[in-house]
């Protein structure tokens, strides 16, 4: 079942897409703190057990934090849903480990995960996020999760530098692997950018267009910033033909216009980030669409297309948030143009133009590289 972003999330994101001063991390990854490995971080202690009895293990192996190695504890057993010939077993509490009862259930590992964890467990944060990029395609689900948890919030530079550690063809063929989840995309592409070039223009053409990649794929707007690195303004418009068709509907609309926001703010080329933002500057021809780039218009304290950009606050009048979006794109310029904008929108909404003093911040180009 394909999932619709809600409207309500898409102003706030492309603000953060635009408002990034320097990439710090994958702007377009989502990690969790669901993974084994950011659990057992939060643990006072750590420990590999052997069962006694039914909710009864005994301690023999100190992976992290105080804990008595021999001492039996109290734990829930949970689910086997994926049961192993010999599993390991480890278990995590949250609490006092002096406690009979351990607050986490024990979980049962393969000989590679048990590995893996204790590995993390016992590195630096360096040397966790090499660990990560060598089984970040890995084919446990445990540590794949846990992997990609590592590396999505990590510093953009140290996780691009590692892209040997994961090997790039593996990550390409892992980009046509219709069983990845676009979310995973997203990071791989991320990791890729800062090695393409011509060469790979053909494999990249083919995720996007053939056939034509869903709208709602999470990971279509770093594809997009990889094809208009290597394609450049030719590239552009030929997305731009393919997601923001005339008929396309505001919610189809919203991943390819965070790609055009990113590439409009961070392309290493001046046409194609000016590429990017004429097509951004189209969308303001769509009433239903267009408000939803006021945000980086103004980020970019871009006056160009300021009369589109008034228009929409006459036709959405019944709409607060838009013609407030409107206003701070034009207290963003110390130029007559704007302020005279202002007095006509104040004649026409003066207790909004009153309310609303605060502009857009300006945002500063960044690379990816």
């Amino acid at each position: 079942m394909i999932q619709r972003t809600p409207l309500w999330s898409i102003l706030s994101f492309l603000a953060l897409v635009t408002l990034t001063r320097s990439v710090t991390a994958c702007p377009f990854c989502s990690p969790s703190e669901s993974d084994i490995v950011t659990e057992f971080a939060r643990a006072k202690a750590v420990v590999r057990v052997e069962k006694v009895e039914s909710g009864k293990f005994k301690i023999v192996e100190v992976l992290r934090g105080k804990a008595q190695q021999g001492k039996v504890v109290l734990a829930g057993e949970g689910r086997d849903f994926a049961p192993l010939k010999e599993p390991t077993l480890v278990l995590a509490t949250e609490s006092n480990p002096s406690q009979p009862y351990w607050s986490s259930r024990v979980k049962r590992l393969s000989g590679e995960e048990y590995r893996f964890v204790r590995r993390a467990l016992a590195v630096d944060a360096e040397q966790k996020l090499d660990l990560a990029a060598r089984n970040l395609l890995s084919s446990s689900k445990v540590i794949s999760e846990a992997s990609y948890n590592l590396l999505a919030p990590a510093p953009l530079k140290a996780v691009q530098k590692r892209i040997g550690l994961v090997g790039r063809e593996n990550l390409v063929s892992a980009l046509s692997d219709p069983a990845v989840p676009g979310v995973k995309k997203a990071l791989y592409t991320v990791m890729l950018l800062d090695s393409l070039g011509a060469q790979d223009l053909a494999w990249v053409e083919k995720l996007l267009f053939k056939p034509p990649l869903n709208p709602y794929a999470v990971h279509l707007p770093p594809l997009m910033v990889a094809y208009a690195e290597i394609g450049g303004p030719d590239a552009v418009k030929k997305m731009e033909t393919a997601f923001l068709a005339p008929e396309a509907s505001t919610s189809a609309t919203f991943a390819a216009t965070t790609g055009f926001t990113y590439i409009g703010s961070n392309s290493l080329a001046s046409p194609t980030r000016q590429a990017a933002r004429q097509a951004l500057y189209r969308e303001l021809s769509y009433p239903e669409r267009g408000y939803f780039v006021i945000a980086p218009l103004a980020e970019w304290r871009d006056f160009e297309p300021a009369d589109r950009v008034e228009a929409l606050a006459e036709i959405h009048t019944n709409k607060p948030r838009v013609i407030r979006n409107v206003i701070r794109y034009f207290r963003g310029f110390d130029r007559p143009e704007a302020k005279a904008a202002l007095a006509r929108l104040e004649k026409k909404f003066p207790v909004l133009v009153e309310q609303t003093r605060k502009p857009f911040p300006e945002s500063k180009n960044s690379k990816l590289r």
